[in-house]
């Protein structure tokens, strides 16, 4: 989808995300949960080990891997992006559909 935004729609469309209801957030949860539950490996560590041998050592990195705090912290990351994404992308259909001037059947 490609879509070009004022910054005016971002605003409207950013005021959107934060006034959506509960139903709303529950409808995003489930979206995102189901990507998770069906993502097999955590692509922020697999980022982190293409990125960390930059600046560590692998012994290091494989501690880290196997730390489950770290992991925890990659998890939270993706949560979070994720549930962002899937609320803008909520947002930006409402604002769609708002300035849609499509015929009523």
């Amino acid at each position: 989808m490609k879509i070009k935004l004022t910054y005016k729609d971002r605003l409207e469309i950013e005021s959107i995300i934060e006034n959506l209801s509960e139903s709303d957030n529950e409808l995003i949860y489930e979206q995102v949960k189901n990507i998770i539950d069906k993502t097999t490996t955590n692509p922020a560590e697999m980022s982190m080990c293409a990125w960390l041998p930059k600046h560590f050592d692998y012994p290091i990195i494989e501690l880290c891997q196997e730390d489950t705090l770290s992991q925890d912290l990659a998890h939270q990351f993706i949560w979070d992006y994720l549930t962002r994404a899937a609320k803008w992308e909520y947002a930006v259909s409402i604002f769609k559909n708002k300035y849609s001037y499509s015929e009523v059947a």
